[in-house]
């Protein structure tokens, strides 16, 4: 997916910092996937899909990571003054909180103040990997 939004031409940064196989992370072997891999992946899908429609042509980063019995997902883009190309209801993120929740998980957004007048959007998510 994060793939797929380069080729589109969404400039992403990721971070993906997840235990291999034996448990170690920073591997480049592939990782297991946990039963929640798919809540995970529509917290990355969400957050790449409001940087595009929010703030095109920003940089988007990923954070994944394991800790503990959890994933962390951060998903971050600066927020321009320009409004949106394509508005929306807020809906996309809505359901995701409730859907998250559903698994034991809490999703959470906010505008980050970065000073000097910019700020920051970020999607945050812990999802169990039960």
């Amino acid at each position: 997916m994060i793939d797929e939004a380069r080729q589109a031409g969404q400039l992403v940064v990721a971070h993906l910092d997840l235990p291999d196989h034996d448990g170690d992370t920073g591997s480049t072997a592939a990782p297991r996937e946990p039963l929640n891999a798919e809540h995970v992946y529509r917290v990355v899908r969400e957050g790449l899909t409001n940087a595009r429609k929010h703030a095109p042509g920003a940089l988007v980063t990923v954070n994944v990571r394991r800790e503990g019995g959890d994933t962390v997902v951060t998903v971050t883009n600066p927020i321009e003054e320009t409004e949106s190309v394509l508005p929306g209801t807020g809906a996309g993120l809505s359901g995701l909180v409730e859907r998250i929740a559903t698994v034991g998980g809490v999703a959470e957004h906010e505008v980050v103040d970065r000073g000097g007048n910019t700020h920051e959007f970020r999607l945050s998510a812990r999802v169990p990997l039960r």
